[in-house]
C-alpha cells in the first residue's frame, strides 16, 4: 500500500507540473499578443489616431478573456481617453481617465497620480467645465512643484491659463501665461512656449489691443517654425491674417493667410482651408472686390460640402446671398438664403435670424409681400424671444459603434478561433490534471478522515462556547450600531435638505444671469463700431466672472462628501453615464420629486422624466423597480 501511494503521489506531480507548464505557454502566448497591442495602439494614436479604435476594441477582448495587471489597466484607460478626447469629444473620456486616476491611487504610485490629475484637468478644459478643470489643474500644480519639475508646472500653468480664459477671468489667465513664459524661455520647448504667446495673443484679441496681438502671435509664430509644427504654424499665420484685417491693413492680412492656406494644403488641413477661404472672401468684400469675395466664398463653401462643416457652410452661404442681392440676382440670393436657413435649423444657429431678415428683403424686392411677410414675422419672433423665451438643454451622449457590421463580424470569427484553439489545449490538460487530482484529493481525504473528525468535533465544542458568550455582546452591539445608524440617516437628511435649499437660490441666479449672457452675445455683432462691440464684449465678460463658480459644482462637491463612492458604484455599473446624469442620480438618492428637480436644474418636467428614462436603461433597471429606491440603496 506504501509502495503504491509513493508511485500515485510521483504520478500525479509529473502531471501538475506538465499542466503548469503548459499553462505557462498559454500565458506567455497572451503576454506577446498584449505587448504587440500597446505598440499598435501607442503608434496609430501618434501617426493614424482615426484606426486606433480597431484596436483599442481588441484589447478591450483580451482583457475580457485575460484578466490585465493595474499597469496594463491604466495603459487601456488612457488609451480610451485619449481616443474619445482626439476623435469623440464627449463625457465618455472624463469617465475612463477618473477610472485611470482610481487605478493610480491603488497603486500608489505618486508619479502616475500627477500625471492622471493632469489628463482629468485637460479633458475638463477640452468640454469647458472651467470649473473641474481649475481644481484638478491645481491639484496636479501642487504635486509637480513638490516634484521639482518645471516643465510639468509650465504646462499646468498654460493649461490653467486656458480654463480661466474659458471662465472669462482673463486677469488670472494671464498671471498664469506670464509664469509658464518665466519657466519656458529659458528651455528648448518652442512649441509649448509658442501655445503660451498664442493664449496671450488671444486675451490681448479680446481686450481689443491689437497691435499687443500681432506682436506676441508673431512671437508664437517664430517659435512654431523653430519647433516644426506645421499645424501650429498655419494656425498662427491664420490668426495674424485676423488681426491685421481688424486692423484694416488688408495686404498684410492677404499675406498671411495665403502662407497659411499654402501649409494648410500641405498637410491636407481641410477646415483650416475653408476657413482661411472664407476669411480672405470677407476682405475682398471689404476692400470693394464682390466678385473676388464670392469667387472665395465659392470655394470655401466646395469643401465645407465635402468635409460636412456645417457652421461653415451656413456662413458662406449668407455672405454668398448678400453678394447675389447686391448685385440683384435676387431668385439666386433666394436659393443661397433657403440653404443657409435649413443649416440654421438644423443646428440651431444663433445667426438664423440674420438669413430670416435677409429672406424677408429679398422677397420684398420682387414683390412676393406675403413670403416677405412670414420671413419678417419670423425674424421678429427670434428677436422677441432672446427677452422671453427659457432656454432648454438636453445634452445627448453618443455611444460608440462598431466600425462596420461586415468587418466586426470578420475580427469576431478570428477571435473565436483562435481562443477555441487555446481554451481546447487548456481544457484537455486541465481535464487530465483534474482527474488527477480529484483521485489524489480523495485518497488524502480518506487518509485523514479520522483525525480530522475528531478536531473538528473539538473546534465546534469550543466555538459553540465562544458564540454563546458573543451573542449576548453582539445583540448590544448592534442594538447601538441601529440607533448611530438612524441618527446618522436623520442627520444624512437633514443636511441634504439644507443643501438643496441653499443651492436653489444660487442656481436661479446663475441659471437667469448665464440666459441674459447667451441671449445679449449675437447682438455683440450688431455694432457698427469695434470701439462698441469691445466695449460690449467687456461687460458680457464681467457678467462671466459673477458666474463662473457653477452652483451644482458646489452641491457636487458636498454631497460626494456625504455620500463617498456613490458615483464610482454607478460608474462601475456603466462607465457611459455622463456628468449631468450622475448629477440627476445625486439628486434621485436625496429622494427629491421630479417637480422640485426640475425646479433645481431650471428644467422642463418632460426633459426630467427623459433623463430619468436614459439613467433607468443605463442601469439596466426592469420597469416595475423604483429608480429612487435602488439609487438609494447603493
Amino acid at each position: 500500500m506504501r509502495v503504491d501511494l509513493k508511485f500515485l503521489l510521483l504520478f500525479s506531480l509529473i502531471n501538475i507540473c506538465c499542466f503548469c507548464l503548459a499553462t505557462n505557454v498559454v500565458a506567455a502566448q497572451d503576454t506577446f499578443t498584449w505587448n504587440l497591442l500597446k505598440t499598435r495602439i501607442e503608434y496609430h494614436q501618434k501617426n493614424n489616431p482615426d484606426s486606433v479604435f480597431f484596436y483599442l476594441k481588441k484589447a478591450d477582448s483580451l482583457s475580457r478573456h485575460d484578466e490585465l495587471n493595474s499597469k496594463d489597466q491604466l495603459f487601456l484607460m488612457n488609451s480610451w481617453g485619449n481616443y474619445y478626447s482626439e476623435m469623440q469629444p464627449s463625457d465618455t473620456a472624463i469617465v475612463f481617465f477618473d477610472n485611470a486616476l482610481r487605478i493610480s491611487k491603488m497603486l500608489n504610485d505618486q508619479d502616475l497620480i500627477s500625471d492622471q490629475l493632469f489628463r482629468l484637468a485637460e479633458a475638463y478644459n477640452d468640454h469647458y467645465v472651467s470649473d473641474s478643470a481649475l481644481k484638478y489643474y491645481q491639484m496636479s500644480l501642487a504635486r509637480f512643484r513638490k516634484n521639482n519639475d518645471p516643465l510639468s508646472v509650465a504646462s499646468a500653468l498654460s493649461g490653467k491659463a486656458s480654463a480661466f480664459i474659458i471662465a472669462g477671468n482673463l486677469k488670472e489667465a494671464l498671471e498664469n501665461l506670464y509664469g509658464a513664459e518665466e519657466i519656458l524661455k529659458f528651455t528648448t520647448e518652442y512649441r509649448d512656449l509658442g501655445v503660451v504667446y498664442d493664449n496671450i495673443a488671444l486675451i490681448n484679441a479680446r481686450l481689443g489691443y491689437e497691435e499687443n496681438t500681432i506682436r506676441y502671435g508673431k512671437k508664437a509664430l517664430s517659435l512654431y517654425q523653430k519647433s516644426r509644427d506645421t499645424l501650429l504654424l498655419a494656425d498662427a499665420y491664420a490668426n495674424l491674417g485676423v488681426s491685421y484685417k481688424n486692423l484694416n491693413q488688408n495686404d498684410s492680412a492677404f499675406f498671411f493667410y495665403q502662407r497659411s492656406n499654402e501649409l494648410a494644403r500641405k498637410i491636407k488641413s481641410n477646415w483650416l482651408l475653408a476657413k482661411n477661404l472664407h476669411n480672405i472672401g470677407v476682405v475682398h468684400d471689404v476692400t470693394g472686390n464682390p466678385d473676388k469675395a464670392a469667387e472665395s466664398f465659392l470655394a470655401s463653401l466646395q469643401i465645407c460640402r465635402e468635409e460636412n462643416l456645417r457652421f461653415g457652410a451656413f456662413n458662406n452661404l449668407f455672405n454668398l446671398g448678400d453678394h447675389e442681392l447686391n448685385q440683384g440676382d435676387v431668385q439666386q440670393a433666394i436659393r443661397y438664403f433657403d440653404e443657409a436657413a435649413e443649416i440654421g435649423k438644423k443646428e440651431n444657429l444663433d445667426n438664423l435670424p440674420l438669413v430670416y431678415d435677409k429672406l424677408h428683403l429679398a422677397y420684398d424686392k420682387i414683390g412676393r409681400n406675403q413670403q416677405a411677410l412670414i420671413f419678417l414675422r419670423k425674424y421678429m419672433h427670434f428677436r422677441d424671444s432672446i427677452f422671453k423665451a427659457e432656454k432648454h438643454q438636453e445634452i445627448m451622449e453618443l455611444q460608440t459603434r462598431y466600425e462596420t457590421q461586415e468587418k466586426e463580424a470578420h475580427i469576431l470569427k478570428l477571435q473565436k478561433e483562435k481562443e477555441s484553439e487555446k481554451l481546447l489545449r487548456a481544457y484537455l490538460l486541465l481535464g487530465f490534471a483534474g482527474v488527477v487530482s480529484v483521485a489524489l484529493l480523495l485518497l488524502l481525504f480518506i487518509w485523514r478522515k479520522h483525525a480530522r473528525a475528531k478536531q473538528k468535533t473539538l473546534e465546534l465544542e469550543k466555538d459553540n462556547e465562544h458564540k454563546r458568550s458573543q451573542m449576548e455582546k453582539l445583540q448590544l452591539e448592534k442594538k447601538l450600531q441601529e440607533e448611530t445608524a438612524e441618527k446618522y440617516r436623520l442627520d444624512l437628511k437633514l443636511k441634504e435638505q439644507e443643501l438643496v435649499y441653499h443651492i436653489l437660490k444660487e442656481v436661479g441666479l446663475s441659471h437667469l444671469v448665464k440666459m441674459l449672457k447667451d441671449k445679449l452675445m449675437p447682438f455683440t455683432w450688431q455694432f457698427s463700431r469695434k470701439k462698441d462691440q469691445n466695449q460690449f464684449s467687456r461687460t458680457l465678460d464681467e457678467l462671466s466672472n459673477d458666474i463662473s463658480k457653477d452652483p451644482l459644482a458646489d452641491f457636487e462637491e458636498m454631497f460626494i462628501q456625504m455620500h463617498d463612492g456613490f458615483y464610482e458604484k454607478l460608474i462601475d455599473i456603466n462607465p457611459g453615464l455622463t456628468r449631468s446624469e450622475l448629477q440627476m442620480a445625486a439628486l434621485l438618492r436625496m429622494n427629491l420629486p421630479s417637480k422640485e428637480i426640475a425646479s433645481l436644474l431650471h428644467l422642463a418636467l418632460s426633459t426630467i422624466d427623459k433623463r430619468r428614462h436614459h439613467i433607468r436603461q443605463k442601469l439596466n433597471l426592469p420597469s416595475d423597480q423604483s429608480l429612487s429606491a435602488f439609487l438609494i440603496s447603493l
